[in-house]
């Protein structure tokens, strides 16, 4: 009788795991993906994703030449990122510009 209970307390514990593993991962999935409408620091046009300057953004000269300076930086901190995660089996991409959101759009 002991070790019918001790197991049936393992299998409610394993069950316990799988619910929380499985909550994690959905959390992890929304996480990952992105608003359809959203702006990223590096925009990238041909993938239908807007950066810190397009449409909606009105800037004059001064600020708009100010905007594309800091996205060249950024443009070159992505080529370094890209560099780097060459000869990686699972890139490692999570900071490069053209993954981050400006904003929270939910």
């Amino acid at each position: 009788a002991v070790v019918s209970t001790q197991s049936g307390h393992y299998g409610r514990g394993i069950q316990i795991l799988f619910e929380i593993a499985q909550v994690v991962m959905v959390i992890a999935y929304n996480l990952a993906h992105f608003s359809p409408i959203e702006k990223f620091l590096l925009g990238e046009p041909g993938k239908g994703r807007g950066g810190l300057i397009d449409e909606t953004l009105l800037v004059g000269p001064e600020q708009h030449d100010c905007v594309k300076r800091f996205e060249l930086r950024l443009s070159i901190i992505r080529d370094k990122i890209h560099e780097r995660n060459q000869d990686l089996e699972i890139p490692y991409d999570v900071l490069c510009p053209n993954e981050v959101p400006l904003t929270t759009q939910t």
